[in-house]
């Protein structure tokens, strides 16, 4: 089932026109993208509102008002990484095609995920009298730095918003090939994040005599340790599931292709808690040498891993070593249902826009905007399906990176995909 070409050339002219804007994190120009959507959806008499918690760092939130079901929410970001345009093929905020490829800044991550929805959203206001549930468009600003001027604005000064539904989110639609089958990769969860700050003291000094206990050689051996501890792992309903449908029992299973080790990566991925370093702070002063010195890790941990939990796998690696620890923030991780029948639409959404592709959950690679959802109980799932000519492998090494790209034949998929399963969840 295909769309009306109508259809697909209004979803390519705003996929278009949002990559010739450019809306670089920091640069505040998320409002000039935000304008360019108010005008589109004012024009079909959906009323629109600005967010904003500082000048032109625009959240864009509109809304269609339905029956009694729990709402639907379909979430992007407008924010894009910076580029280095003299490393580019094609000019990164041109929206250009060539030879069936589209070039830009947000074509992978997400103004093609806000193009699709904005499209899909703009077919049910259509049919505005027959939806079953009110349906919300949420496009905002500042993702890519963290979403303190977006979804973290918007969760603390408007919890309306925040309510249990269903959540379509960026993340997954990634297909990837495992003996011989196509799976569409999709999100279910995502790992929890927690700051921590480790603290050496020692001898101060000058650099010409340095003493024997210095802080930052505590340190060293303190981030030696805790870089190089073997975390336990642990399964979850995501990974096991991940499991159950590959057909596998844990990371043994040989890898050979990229897809493969790709699998392989994704598996261990979930099932591994572990630490990076986020600051250093070790003193400033020419030829001294410092008392204190400090680090700041940030922990990315499976679901269900604890305050308390962290804070004794800590003690443990630093057993012996002089060092103090706190646990600043703990923002735990989350997983929601793979038994919804949220699934089985998607799963029918794909068949009927001609896909064999089986669906394959697993938890997001690092943070995106769904977390602000992961207490209300909803069911959040990162969606935005594209063909095999943009596959995951292909996919993680243009997102962030220079030349990024879409093909269109991909973004068509996903916007007729999404279309077909947003309207099978909102018709009564």
């Amino acid at each position: 089932m295909r769309m009306l070409e109508e259809t697909e050339q209004q979803a390519l002219t705003i996929f278009k026109k949002l990559l010739k804007i450019d809306t670089t994190n920091g640069e505040k120009k998320e409002r000039e993208a935000a304008e360019y959507l108010e005008e589109i959806l004012l024009e079909v008499g959906i009323p629109v509102h600005f967010y904003e918690k500082t000048s032109g760092r625009t959240n864009l939130v509109a809304k269609l008002v339905g029956g009694e079901e729990e709402p639907l929410y379909l979430i992007s970001h407008l924010d894009v990484v910076g580029v280095e345009e003299a490393k580019w093929e094609q000019p990164p905020f041109s929206g250009v095609e060539v030879d069936g490829v589209i070039w830009g800044r947000g074509t992978l991550d997400t103004k093609q995920l806000t193009a699709m929805q904005v499209s899909a959203f703009l077919e049910l206001a259509r049919m505005k009298d027959s939806l079953n549930r009110d349906v919300y468009l949420l496009a905002t600003a500042d993702e890519e730095n963290g979403s303190s001027e977006g979804m973290e604005f918007l969760k603390k000064t408007h919890l309306e918003l925040f309510q249990k539904g269903m959540v379509i989110n960026e993340g997954g639609g990634f297909t990837v090939n495992y003996k011989g089958h196509t799976y569409l990769l999709f999100t279910a969860g995502e790992k929890g994040v927690a700051k921590v700050k480790v603290i050496a003291r020692g001898q101060g000094g000058h650099a010409s005599c340095p003493p024997e206990n210095q802080a930052i050689l505590t340190l060293a051996m303190a981030m030696e340790r805790l870089l190089s501890w073997s975390y336990p792992k642990h399964s979850t309903k995501v990974s096991n599931k991940y499991k159950q449908v590959l057909g596998i029992k844990d990371v043994s299973f040989v890898s050979k292709t990229e897809d493969e080790k790709l699998l392989v990566d994704l598996l261990e991925y979930m099932e591994t808690s572990g630490p990076f370093v986020n600051q250093l702070e070790i003193g400033s002063v020419v030829n001294a040498i410092p008392y204190l010195a400090e680090v700041e890790l940030e922990f990315r941990l499976v679901p269900g891993i604890t305050k308390e939990q962290l804070s004794r796998w800590m003690a443990e690696a630093l057993k012996g070593v002089d060092v103090e620890f706190e646990i600043t923030s703990l923002e735990e991780g989350f997983e929601c249902a793979l038994d919804s029948p949220y699934l089985e639409m998607m799963g029918k959404a794909l068949k009927d826009a001609g896909s064999k592709a089986t669906l394959l959950p697993f938890l997001a690679l690092g943070r995106t905007d769904g977390r602000y959802y992961g207490d209300t109980r909803s069911a959040i799932y990162g969606f935005s399906p594209l063909t095999e000519k943009d596959s995951f492998v292909r996919v993680l090494k243009k997102v962030h990176n220079h030349n990024e790209n879409i093909t269109r034949e991909s973004f068509l998929f996903g916007t007729n995909v999404l279309s077909l399963l947003i309207q099978s969840i909102c018709r009564k």
